[in-house]
């Protein structure tokens, strides 16, 4: 009666679910109000380009205190690391 635990389709699903928070698509938003921020006060852009960094820290900051806590932390094997790093 107790079903085997396929390991792969387990960590497939914890992969794709780090992505399935919105977080992304909230600093994407956030990304392009900063870019036409940047675009509607031109003269003074170069102060304006240190707001790119807010996205970038939102996403982080909310993956590290939001998201983690909520789903947990996991260790995906050398195969899928190496993938989401690109080594191949």
């Amino acid at each position: 009666m107790t079903r085997a635990i396929d390991l792969k389709e387990l960590e497939k699903k914890a992969w794709t679910s780090i992505f399935e928070d919105g977080i992304a698509d909230i600093g994407l938003g956030l990304l392009l109000t900063v870019a036409t921020i940047c675009q509607i006060f031109n003269e003074s852009s170069l102060y304006l380009y240190s707001l790119f960094i807010v996205p970038a820290l939102f996403i982080i900051i909310a993956k590290r205190y939001i998201t983690a806590p909520r789903m947990g932390v996991v260790k995906f094997s050398r195969e899928r690391t190496r993938k989401r790093l690109g080594l191949y």
